[in-house]
């Protein structure tokens, strides 16, 4: 699935992952505690972590004048969750 967040982030993701239930958990738990680690378990898990998280995070930087601050980040990432969740529907 090809996703443009409205920052300008143009990146494509397996839309099959929300079928995954480690997807599912991770998601679970972060709805439950909002931690910071919880929240990158997810982003790599959509991302495949290592180097894909790094060129996303570097993107999210890019977009927002060189650094990727934690609400930069959290609004892109909602809005791919939500772009999954609407293509899910």
């Amino acid at each position: 699935m090809k996703i443009k967040t409205k920052s300008g982030i143009q990146l494509e993701i397996d839309e099959r992952i929300t079928d995954d239930m480690r997807f599912a958990r991770l998601f679970s738990k972060l709805r439950k505690d909002k931690t910071a680690d919880t929240s990158f378990e997810l982003i790599d898990f959509i991302f495949g972590g290592g180097e894909n998280t790094e060129k996303f995070m570097d993107a999210v930087a890019e977009h927002n004048d060189g650094i990727c601050t934690q609400e930069a980040l959290a609004s892109e990432i909602t809005e791919i969750l939500q772009a999954l969740n609407t293509k899910k529907s």
